[in-house]
């Protein structure tokens, strides 16, 4: 399966990741137990900001199903 690309920002709230620049410092669109999340999106372009979800290998999926480890982001926020 393919890696997903590294992302480029994360909210400061829910910790989602983000794969477009422009929008860092813009409020985190993810919906959050039915209420849009309150965070915002800080730049995270750190050569040591993202590790590879080890159970998926950074593609977002286990077989067939999302990635349960990182729930199918492919990346965890490190710093």
């Amino acid at each position: 399966m393919e890696k997903r690309p590294r992302p480029v920002t994360v909210c400061t709230d829910c910790g989602a990741p983000g794969y477009d620049v422009k929008l860092s410092t813009g409020y985190c669109g993810r919906m959050v137990r039915g209420k849009r999340c309150r965070g915002t999106n800080q730049s995270a372009i750190g050569d040591n900001d993202w590790r590879e979800c080890p159970a998926c290998s950074a593609s977002g999926y286990e077989g067939v199903a999302q990635c349960s480890e990182c729930d199918g982001f492919g990346w965890f926020f490190q710093r």
